[in-house]
């Protein structure tokens, strides 16, 4: 039933672009996924691997504010959750709790 409405939310909701020109997630992206969250709504990822291919995750939740913000993140695949510190996200770290190798968010999925 998750892997069915992840599909669906992929499918319906329109792929929003999380790096920039330079591959850096901007603040401004990292606070409108934050919202979304607030607002109730789920945010399936993709993650790129640095040697090609890619992942495709769930976030649920989000808890603080700054330097403290951390993501609730699930890999349907593994079924490992994580909190994971925006930092992390910004620079790629956070790949390596998933088991996955190196990579990178790439896309952000909600309406």
């Amino acid at each position: 039933k998750f892997l069915i409405a992840l599909l669906l939310l992929l499918v319906l909701a329109r792929p929003l672009h999380a790096q920039d020109a330079t591959g850096a997630i901007s603040g401004a992206e990292m606070n409108n996924w934050a919202d979304k969250l607030r607002d109730g709504q789920d945010v399936p990822l993709r993650v790129g691997w640095t040697g090609g291919g890619g992942h495709f995750m769930t976030c649920t939740d989000v808890r603080g504010k700054g330097d403290d913000r951390r993501f609730l993140i699930s890999d349907p695949w593994t079924g490992v959750t994580s909190w994971v510190q925006e930092k992390a996200i910004k620079d790629g770290s956070w790949t390596k709790t998933f088991d996955g190798g190196p990579g990178a968010l790439t896309h952000l999925y909600y309406e």
